[in-house]
C-alpha cells in the first residue's frame, strides 16, 4: 500500500515531499492506521472477496511493536481470509533487535509476515538481514534503477547472492525495463519484483480496472500485491 497527498491544485505529492513531516511531528503511528483504515475500506468494497491478495504495509521502526501493530491491523486480522497481510521495516530509524525480533515472532502467531524494506539503504544493513527472522527482505529501488555499467548496477546480482544466503525470500524494487526483468530472472533467485515494467502506482479504480484486465477478479486466479 502506498500513500499519495493531493494538494489543493489536484497535484500528486511525493511521499518523499511528506513523509519526513510525519516522523519529525511524531505522527507516524496515525499515519500508518490511517493507510490501514483506507485499505481496509477500499479492498473490502471493490475488490471480489474471494480473490487472495497479499497487502503489504510500510510501519516506522519506531512503531514496531507488535501489540501496537496487531491494534493498527485489527481490521483485517482473522477476518478475509483471502488477504495475507505483511509488515515492512522500513529503514529511517535505528532498531532494537532484541524487541524487534520479540515483535516478528508474535506478528507471525498473528499469521502477519514481516519484510525488510529499502534494504541497502540508511539503517537497512546486513545486520538487520542476518539477525532478524524476517520472511523477506526487499533491496531498494537504487540497485535495480542504477545503469548496468554503474557501480550500484554491477553490485545488483551480488548484493541478491549475499541476501538469499540468509535463506530469506527476496523483492527487488524499481525494476523499469524488460532488460533489468529478464537479468533477475535469471539470476534464479529473485522471487519477486516490484515496479513500473509491471505497474505504476495505482488508485482503488485503477487498481480494479488491472485485475479485469488479467482475468485476476476472483475464483482460482491469485495476484501478489
Amino acid at each position: 500500500m502506498l500513500a499519495r497527498w493531493r494538494d489543493i491544485a489536484g497535484t500528486i505529492v511525493a511521499p518523499k515531499r511528506f513523509i519526513d513531516i510525519v516522523e519529525r511531528t511524531g505522527r507516524t503511528l496515525m499515519f500508518t492506521q490511517m493507510v490501514v483504515d483506507k485499505a481496509h475500506e477500499e479492498l473490502s468494497r471493490r475488490v471480489a472477496s474471494d480473490l487472495p491478495l497479499q497487502i503489504n504495509f510500510n510501519v516506522f521502526a519506531r512503531d514496531f511493536d507488535s501489540e501496537t501493530l496487531l491494534r493498527v491491523l485489527s481490521k483485517f486480522i482473522g477476518k478475509e481470509s483471502h488477504l495475507s497481510i505483511a509488515v515492512e521495516l522500513v529503514e529511517s530509524d535505528a532498531i532494537d533487535f532484541e524487541k524487534a525480533q520479540l515483535a516478528i515472532e508474535e506478528l507471525a502467531r498473528a499469521g502477519i509476515k514481516s519484510y525488510i524494506d529499502d534494504f541497502g539503504t540508511g539503517y537497512s544493513s546486513i545486520e538487520r538481514v542476518a539477525r532478524l527472522a524476517v520472511h523477506g527482505v526487499k533491496l531498494d529501488r537504487s540497485f535495480a534503477m542504477s545503469p548496468p555499467d554503474s557501480v550500484l548496477g554491477r553490485m545488483l546480482v551480488q548484493v541478491i547472492d549475499m541476501i538469499k544466503t540468509s535463506g530469506h525470500l527476496i523483492v527487488v524494487e524499481g525494476v523499469e525495463t524488460e532488460a533489468r526483468l529478464n537479468l533477475l530472472r535469471s539470476t534464479g533467485v529473485v522471487d519477486y519484483v516490484q515496479g513500473y515494467v509491471l505497474s505504476r502506482p495505482l488508485g482503488i479504480d485503477e487498481f480494479v480496472a488491472f485485475l479485469r484486465m488479467h482475468g485476476m477478479t476472483g475464483g482460482d486466479k491469485q495476484l501478489a500485491a
